[in-house]
C-alpha cells in the first residue's frame, strides 16, 4: 500500500541544531514540514507552543530541541528546566497530534556507570546527575507511561553539520584530512551511527507503532 506522505504535516523542532537540520533537508520532499526557528516559536513558552499547534494541522511531532551543556554552548546553566519545559510544553498538546518521535542520547544511562552495550533494560540502574542525563531520564521516565511517543536513544551520531570543534568523530576525521595527529587519553571502542543511518529508522516510527517505548540506536560492532 503507498503513502501519500506530502499529506502528513512533520513538525520537526530543533531544525537549526545539527540533526534537525538533516531531518529538515531529508523531509523536506516527503512531508510537509514545519521547522521554525526560536524566534518564530519559543518552545519555553507554553501559550506560543498551545498556539502553534492549534493554528497548524500537525500529524507526527520530531522533537530534536536541546538546549546544549557543551563548552561551545553561549549559555550552559538551566538545563534541566529548559529541556523538560520544552519537552512538555509539547507534549501538553497531545491531542493536537498523532505522535511523537523523541530524539534521545545515552546519557540517559548515566554516564558515570556506563557499560559495554548496555540494553534498553539497563535504564534506571542509576539516576544521573549531569544536568543533560538528568533531563533525558526525566523525560524518558515519563515516555515510559504513555503510547504515542517512542524515545530514541541515539549514541555518538555524526555526519553533515556537526561541530567539528567539539566532535571527536568530526575533529577526527578534519585533523586526518590536514595531516595532523589525532590524540586521546586512552585506546576505546566506541559506538558510532552516521546521521543518514538515522532516517529510515525515523520512516519506520512514522508510520508504525513501536512495541516499546524506547530503543538504542547503535551499530552491533563498535569501533576502536
Amino acid at each position: 500500500m503507498s503513502h501519500n506522505y506530502k499529506e502528513q504535516t512533520l513538525f520537526i523542532t530543533g531544525g537549526s541544531g545539527f540533526i534537525g537540520k538533516n531531518l529538515v533537508e531529508y523531509y523536506s520532499g516527503k512531508y510537509n514540514v514545519l521547522a521554525p526557528r526560536h524566534k518564530g516559536l519559543d518552545l519555553l513558552d507554553e501559550d506560543a507552543v498551545r498556539n502553534y499547534f492549534r493554528k497548524n494541522n500537525i500529524d507526527i511531532v520530531v522533537h530534536c530541541a536541546t538546549k546544549p551543556g557543551h563548552r561551545n554552548a553561549k549559555d550552559a546553566t538551566n538545563l534541566v528546566y529548559c529541556n523538560t519545559r520544552m519537552f512538555f510544553n509539547i507534549v501538553r498538546n497531545e491531542g493536537y497530534y498523532k505522535k511523537m518521535i523523541f530524539i534521545g542520547s545515552g546519557a540517559v544511562y548515566d554516564m558515570r556507570h556506563y557499560a559495554p552495550k548496555m540494553s534498553e533494560d539497563y535504564f534506571d540502574q542509576h539516576v544521573p546527575t549531569d544536568q543533560h542525563g538528568f533531563s533525558k531520564y526525566v523525560t524518558a521516565k515519563y515516555i515510559e507511561q504513555v503510547h504515542n511517543i517512542v524515545e530514541l536513544r541515539v549514541f555518538g551520531i555524526f555526519g553533515e553539520y556537526e561541530d567539528y570543534s567539539i566532535r571527536f568523530i568530526s575533529n577526527a576525521i578534519c585533523k586526518t584530512l590536514f595531516d595532523l595527529p589525532i590524540t586521546i587519553k586512552q585506546n576505546r571502542r566506541f559506538d558510532y551511527i552516521f546521521v543518514d543511518d538515522l532516517m529510515p529508522i525515523i520512516d519506520y516510527f512514522a508510520e508504525n507503532d513501536g512495541k516499546h517505548a524506547a530503543y538504542n540506536l547503535t551499530p552491533d560492532n563498535a569501533i576502536e
